[in-house]
Parts: structure tokens; C-alpha cells; sequence
């Protein structure tokens, strides 16, 4: 495919589009990338456009939504994004001890390594899925299709041994696993239980702890809560010292097992 300078005009106004609009949009808490992004680009579809110029303001969106969605979270404990869940409860810990521009800026930089890292990798998964299904008959991604349930399971066992209570993790799978297949069963679109187990994953595991007297107490909030936040005042503040070598290395590891 040749792309003229017409088209590559294209991409850059819809790269410069979709930063500024989703940026603004990342800050705003609550504001899921599914919610936010899948409309505009049906619309961009509906419209004509360009399937290449369609990729680029995607690809732009997302990436802006996951440089910014982290502001909320750490500011006000509230997700910025469906991807951004995980974080709350570190947020939380960290906006207690006065941290959040600490934790923003560390956020913020594991989603610049992440898209470094992931969307380059990603395409390079592509590329060689590409070359077996062109040079060979052995048809790569049909094959990986079929067996994606055992291979998701897979994975959450894997994440399960890293986690530090492996048992409990290892346990949890199967309600977990059950309550997303038989969301699956009850709605026929195929990517909404995944999505879904994102989000309800934290929520069903926050109540269940709540059925135990020791987190329910921890959990328990009364009256106003004092938020105490630093004073930015590093002005010569280096990108490489936001974060240290381990979490870089950290960053790029997990960014590298899930291009996603």
C-alpha cells in the first residue's frame, strides 16, 4: 500500500486531533477508554475515512488516555480507565503518606515505557504471524483463536504464582472464571467479558474481603479524610529519575508479556 501526501497529511491532523481531544479527556475520572473512543471511531468508519488514517488517531488515543488516566486515579482514587483500576488501592496507599506527584509521576512514566515498549513489540507479533501464514500453510492466527479460553487460563495461573498469596490467588481463579463465563453465556458479544473481568476483577475481590471483620475495619471510613500532597519543588527533575533501574526494568518486562 502507498500512502500519498495527502494521506499522510491525514494521519498527522488526526494524530494531533486525537492527543489534544483525549488528553483532556484522560483527566477527566471515570472516563473509560471503551466508552469514549469505540463511538468516535465508528463515526471516523460511517464517515469514509481512511482505514490507515482511522489507525493513527486510535493508536494516538490510546496512548494519550493512558498517559493521562493516571492523574485521576492518583488524585482522587477514582479510575481513570478500565486499565487504570488496578492502581486505586496503591493510589490510595501512596496519597496517604502525601505521595501523589510522586505516584503521578512514576504512573505517568510507566505508561510512556509501556508505549514504547508494547506498541512496537505488538506490531512485531503482527509481522511474524504475517510471515508463517504467507510462507508456510499453517494458519497462525486461526489456530491461536481457537484455543484462546485455555490460553487466558493459562495466563492467570502464571499471574497468579507471581502474586505473594499464591494459594489464595490460585483459588480465586475459579469463582472468578466461573462468574465471567457465565457472564459470557447471558451477553454474546465475545470481548465484553474480558473487559469486564478487568473492572469486576478488584470489585468482587474488595467485597469479598468485606465478609472478614480485619478488612471490613481497614475499609471503614468516617468523617473527612486529610490528604497531604507534596510540594513539586525539583525543578531539575530528569526523565531517567522519575523511576529506578528495577522499576524500569519492571516496566518494559510487563509491557513486553502484555502488548496489549
Amino acid at each position: 500500500m502507498t500512502i500519498d501526501a495527502f494521506i499522510l497529511l491525514q494521519m498527522v491532523i488526526a494524530a494531533l486531533i486525537a492527543t489534544g481531544l483525549y488528553t483532556v479527556i484522560g483527566i477527566i475520572p471515570g472516563t473509560d477508554e471503551t466508552s469514549v473512543l469505540v463511538p468516535v471511531t465508528a463515526v471516523l468508519f460511517v464517515l469514509g475515512i481512511e482505514p490507515v488514517v482511522i489507525l493513527t488517531f486510535f493508536i494516538a488515543s490510546i496512548v494519550a488516555l493512558n498517559l493521562t488516566d493516571s492523574i485521576p486515579t492518583a488524585v482522587t482514587s477514582i479510575p481513570g480507565g478500565v486499565m487504570s483500576t488496578p492502581l486505586v488501592e496503591s493510589s490510595q496507599h501512596l496519597k496517604a503518606r502525601g505521595l501523589t506527584t510522586s505516584s503521578i509521576r512514576k504512573m505517568t512514566m510507566g505508561s510512556v515505557i509501556g508505549t514504547l515498549v508494547a506498541i512496537p513489540f505488538a506490531l512485531l507479533i503482527i509481522w511474524m504471524v504475517h510471515l508463517i501464514t504467507t510462507h508456510t500453510s499453517f494458519d497462525l492466527e486461526t489456530f491461536v483463536r481457537s484455543y484462546t479460553g485455555q490460553i487466558f487460563f493459562v495466563g492467570a495461573i502464571i499471574l497468579s504464582l507471581l502474586s505473594k498469596n499464591k494459594l489464595i490467588s490460585l483459588v480465586s481463579v475459579i469463582p472468578f472464571a466461573l462468574i465471567i463465563a457465565l457472564a459470557k453465556h447471558i451477553h454474546p458479544i465475545n470481548n465484553t467479558p474480558f473487559f469486564l473481568s478487568i473492572t469486576s476483577g478488584p470489585l468482587l475481590a474488595s467485597l469479598v474481603l468485606l465478609i472478614f471483620p480485619k478488612f471490613r475495619k481497614q475499609s471503614e471510613v468516617r468523617g473527612n479524610q486529610d490528604i497531604e500532597i507534596e510540594l513539586d519543588s525539583n525543578k531539575n527533575l530528569k526523565l531517567l529519575q522519575i523511576v529506578t533501574p528495577n522499576e524500569l526494568k519492571r516496566s518494559v518486562i510487563s509491557s513486553g508479556t502484555d502488548p496489549n
